[in-house]
């Protein structure tokens, strides 16, 4: 990662995900940034595309999905996975009583773990004390 310094990084916007976001430009460019380095593209709702066609357009490198970009159809651009990879620690929170597509979910969600294939891997929670 450490040779993305000098590029600039094409995020989606901050808010809602702050913390998503911090973690990827601080893993993009983990020596820090300059002003104006990191270019926010403002559309939420076709973030992945717009993140896409700035990348395209020459305004730097974008982090995506892996999987999407290849199948947005945005041409000039070049897709290589994350080398080391960003990991995110996420969870699937839910209201009880849970539903059958919330069951459906978690039950899939387990067995992916277990599945070298899928790019999902069981937590890494501290032990309890």
């Amino acid at each position: 990662m450490a040779d993305l310094g000098a590029e600039s990084a094409v995020m989606f916007p901050w808010s809602p995900f702050s913390g998503v976001w911090q973690r990827t430009v601080d893993h993009l460019l983990p020596g820090g940034t300059s002003p104006g380095q990191v270019v926010v593209e403002p559309y939420l709702v076709n973030s992945p595309e717009a993140m896409l066609r700035t990348v395209a357009a020459g305004a730097g490198v974008a982090p995506g999905i892996l999987g999407v970009a290849e199948h947005m159809g945005v041409g000039g651009i070049v897709v290589r996975p994350l080398d080391p990879p960003l990991l995110l620690d996420l969870e699937v929170v839910w209201r009880p009583p849970v539903r059958s597509a919330v069951r459906h979910l978690v039950d899939l969600l387990v067995e992916a773990v277990a599945d070298p294939a899928v790019l999902v891997s069981a937590p890494r929670r501290p032990a309890a004390r």
